[in-house]
């Protein structure tokens, strides 16, 4: 979820809460306001009869209250609070239930307790009345919950914006570029913090790269002149009058520098292919398959391994046509030392996949593991290990998916496209 979304959400929740609590607080006081305001009427006028029997005037003369009732009590010194009393009744005339509200209060007038009693009927809301009420709080409920969304939006998304053009650069940002990286300042000081961070971590891995792309030229290119030399002395060597052990002593060194040699070169792609960019040319590789093939048909006749293809002519997809022939390659020559005597290959190529089968021995391992890099069958020691941690790496590139099972007592290599 984005996080726009995020904070929109936040707000609305938050806006739910606060205006449900808000309207029930609204829906109880008008509910109870009639109410309130008739106990406050009689209130007052309790008041009024006290002051004007305070001024002398008695309660005969006091009568014409019709909602007040008036009665001594004698000299009792008790204090007696205010009692405000609720009572519903029905009334013939309107066919409906009224609330007859009494308010009655015992004062002391020249040492004289009074009770001064005043009343007021309320017909009370119906169900329709609050009915009316509460669609009226839902529809401005909805209306004040979009306002929040709408607005919400737009705050979020010109807060958020440096944010995202952030995010922006970021992704699209190649560690090969000679450009500097620089973030644009804003106002907010958390964002600039940001920037200033990623802005760091970006030149110092800019730094490392280069420095380590430096040490892997060099190595390649120091390594290679004196592997061959040393390969080249080995078959002079061979050359002359040796013994049976020492033969087979400096053809097991030729066969691990031939090793070394091959690691060397697989190592060396695994590290452009870090940061190879990829070419969106279609490529025909019905055709590049097929070549491959060809080149070593001998090899496979040697092996005594019968080779079996249903490859779909004119099979274009996206691909690098080095990398194309890499992978197949990594991929058959997996085939092929993996296999068994008497075993088979079988190729199937169409517009979905690429499926390469071949018999052997089950894996010692879990399948996943079989793409890690030095990853191999012990007993297999001409396998240097990083021949499908490549062709892994290549399917990345593409966003193609490879998978590996074994059934049937065949190892089943699969390319998606």
């Amino acid at each position: 979820m984005r996080l726009i979304n995020k904070y929109t959400i936040s707000y609305v929740l938050t806006s739910f809460l606060v205006l449900s609590i808000g309207f029930t607080i609204i829906y109880v006081a008008v509910k109870r306001s009639p109410i309130q305001s008739t106990i406050g009427k009689l209130r007052n006028l309790n008041t009024y009869v006290t002051s004007e029997l305070q001024k002398g005037q008695s309660i005969e003369d006091l009568k014409t209250f019709n909602y007040v009732s008036i009665y001594k009590l004698g000299t009792d010194s008790l204090k007696i609070d205010e009692i405000i009393s609720e009572q519903h009744q029905w009334n013939d005339q309107l066919r409906d239930s009224i609330n007859l509200i009494k308010v009655t209060s015992f004062p002391y007038i020249n040492h004289q307790l009074y009770k001064i009693e005043s009343r007021a009927s309320l017909i009370e809301a119906d169900n329709e009345y609050l009915t009316g009420i509460f669609m009226v709080f839902a529809w401005t409920f909805i209306f004040l919950l979009s306002l929040v969304v709408l607005i919400s939006q737009l705050i979020s998304s010109r807060i958020l914006a440096p944010f995202y053009r952030t995010l922006s650069a970021i992704t699209s940002f190649n560690i090969e570029d000679k450009e500097r990286f620089k973030l644009e300042k804003t106002t907010t000081y958390e964002f600039n913090r940001l920037n200033a961070f990623l802005e760091k971590m970006v030149k110092k891995s800019k730094s490392d790269y280069l420095s380590l792309k430096e040490l892997t030229e060099n190595t390649s290119h120091e390594l290679q002149t004196p592997i061959a030399v040393i390969k080249a002395k080995i078959e002079l060597l061979m050359q002359t009058d040796l013994n049976e052990y020492q033969l087979s002593e400096l053809s097991v060194m030729y066969n691990e520098l031939n090793r070394v040699s091959r690691l060397h070169h697989a190592l060396n792609l695994l590290t452009k292919l870090e940061h190879f960019e990829i070419t969106e040319t279609p490529l025909n590789l019905s055709e590049v398959i097929e070549n491959s093939l060809y080149s070593i048909h001998d090899l496979i006749e040697m092996r005594e391994i019968r080779l079996y293809t249903a490859i779909e002519p004119h099979v274009y997809i996206n691909f690098d046509k080095n990398l194309a022939e890499i992978l197949f390659s990594n991929l058959i020559n997996n085939a092929l030392k993996h296999n068994q005597a008497d075993g088979s290959i079988e190729v199937s190529l169409n517009s979905e996949k690429l499926v390469i089968k071949n018999t052997g021995k089950k894996p010692p391992f879990a399948p996943h593991l079989l793409f890690k890099r030095f990853k191999k069958d012990n007993q297999n020691t001409s396998s240097i290990g990083i021949g499908l941690a490549i062709v892994k790496k290549i399917a990345d590139l593409y966003s193609y998916k490879v998978n590996y099972e074994y059934i049937e007592g065949k190892h089943i290599l699969t390319l998606q496209f």
